[in-house]
This record gives C-alpha cells, sequence and structure tokens, in this order.
C-alpha cells in the first residue's frame, strides 16, 4: 500500500517504466494506477512472447516471482475465485 506498488514489482532497470524510484526494495508510485500500467509495460516487453499458460506460468516463475510457490499460489487464487470463467473470452 504504501508503494501504490500492487504486483510487488522492483524498479525496473533495462525496460521502460512507470516507477519514480526504489523504496523499501521495490519500486514506488504516485497511484495504484501507475502500478497496473507498469505491469503492462513489463508484460508487453517480456510476456507477449508467451503462447499458452505453460509459457506465462513459467516466466511468472522464473523471471517476475521471487516468492517459492508462486506459481502454485496464483494458480489456487485463479481456481479458488473462477478468474478462468470470469474472464472468459
Amino acid at each position: 500500500k504504501e508503494n501504490n506498488n500492487l504486483f510487488g514489482m522492483k524498479e525496473a532497470r533495462v525496460r521502460l517504466n512507470l516507477a519514480k524510484g526504489t523504496q523499501h526494495g521495490h519500486a514506488y508510485y504516485d497511484n495504484w494506477e501507475e502500478s497496473v500500467m507498469d505491469y503492462a509495460l513489463w508484460y508487453s516487453t517480456y510476456g507477449y512472447k508467451c503462447k499458452t499458460e505453460k509459457q506465462l506460468f513459467k516466466l511468472l516463475d522464473k523471471q517476475y516471482a521471487e516468492a517459492s510457490h508462486y506459481v502454485e499460489a496464483l494458480k489456487r487464487i485463479i481456481n479458488k475465485e473462477n478468474l478462468k470463467i470470469k474472464f472468459k473470452k
């Protein structure tokens, strides 16, 4: 909350980003909307290459998340909240 960082993003050093700097080891933003847009920039830089859900989870596990078992936790939330059904194309 303090950093307005919904995704726990680190401040990017290479790609275009909207972070104002680093605070407490993570990027900080003026508002939460900027953190959403920054995640979209991350995705457009790295995630767009993923053609399947499996590929995206592999990328998240390898490059995005520091927490162990992040992907497993994300899958549990997706299933628990029926997000695939709610956001079906």
